[in-house]
């Protein structure tokens, strides 16, 4: 959205004394377990890549 972490942030607990309270509802819905699972089968399926440095991984992130 074009902001830094620390505008996110002071914009976020803004909003929390604006609503007396979260800004949202939080959800118990917890999508973790699925994702690493299916990432699990891509390290085991050999779907994965490999940096010599963060350079490198910045270089492939740029590509996509």
């Amino acid at each position: 959205m074009g902001m830094d972490l620390s505008t996110g942030i002071n914009i976020f607990l803004h909003q929390v004394v604006n609503d007396g309270g979260m800004p949202f509802t939080p959800s118990a819905a917890n999508t973790l377990p699925e994702t690493l699972a299916d990432a699990l089968v891509d390290v085991k399926a050999g779907r994965v890549e490999h940096f010599a440095n963060f350079a490198d991984y910045l270089g492939a992130m740029d590509k996509l």
